[in-house]
């Protein structure tokens, strides 16, 4: 995270998925950073968006399960 904040000034930030509702939780989570991007995007600020994840998921009846 450090280069993104440090060399080329974004904001980065650390999501731990909490083991209950996971799947609710990231979407929430993902649906207000977009939203934020969103509104910086509008204001012609630079936007990134890298999701980086490390840990368990399905794919369950065409739908990305994401696990704690």
């Amino acid at each position: 995270m450090g280069i993104f904040q440090d060399v080329y000034r974004f904001d980065t930030e650390y999501y731990s998925i909490p083991s209950q509702n996971a799947q609710i939780q990231v979407q929430k989570q993902l649906a207000n950073i977009i939203a934020d991007l969103s509104d910086k995007k509008a204001e012609k600020k630079r936007v990134l968006l890298i999701v980086y994840y490390n840990g368990h998921g399905v794919v369950k009846e065409g739908r990305l399960i994401w696990s704690a």
